[in-house]
């Protein structure tokens, strides 16, 4: 999330919400996906999305914040683990920037909610992508094991496994 006044961004991407009486959340989620998406596919490495003319009836920034950070990191994951061919044609986005005029702790808090949603919905994708053979009881072990400890919490590999 950044407050400056000047972006190093050279690019713009515009994707409208249509009518503005009509505006909602889950509108505003789908056209920072499609505008994340869209960017992409460019083969941008580095996207800011701008709320600021982002009017949803009711909303208030933080939910607006929290809804495009969710659209905008959910909309562009993709699983690659066991992808072989064709590396070089895989195309990531590495940042997302919030570019807002202000950042107050609700708005900050919006945010970090919106990654700990991401984060746990990646790790769900992977594990549902994940082949059988590799979701071995002492693997999914291991990797809660990891992501406990990604978190601050410390649990063993055997607790894991009672689980």
């Amino acid at each position: 999330m950044t407050q400056t006044g000047r972006h190093p961004f050279r690019r713009a991407i515009f994707v409208g919400l249509g009518d503005k009486s009509k505006a909602t959340l889950e509108t505003l989620r789908r056209a920072a996906a499609q505008g994340t998406l869209a960017a992409k596919g460019l083969g941008y490495k580095v996207v800011g999305i701008t709320l600021h003319q982002a009017s949803v009836s009711g909303a208030s920034a933080a939910e607006k914040a929290r809804a495009v950070a969710e659209a905008a990191a959910l909309s562009v994951y993709q699983f690659t683990q066991y992808k072989t061919i064709d590396l070089e044609k895989i195309k990531e986005l590495n940042e997302v920037t919030l570019l807002t005029p202000h950042a107050d702790a609700a708005l900050k808090k919006a945010v970090e909610e919106a990654s700990m949603v991401c984060d746990s919905a990646y790790l769900v994708r992977d594990l549902v992508n994940t082949p059988a053979a590799s979701k071995r009881p002492e693997d999914l072990a291991r990797r809660i094991a990891a992501e406990a400890k990604k978190a601050g919490k410390t649990i063993t590999p055997e607790a894991a496994a009672a689980l």
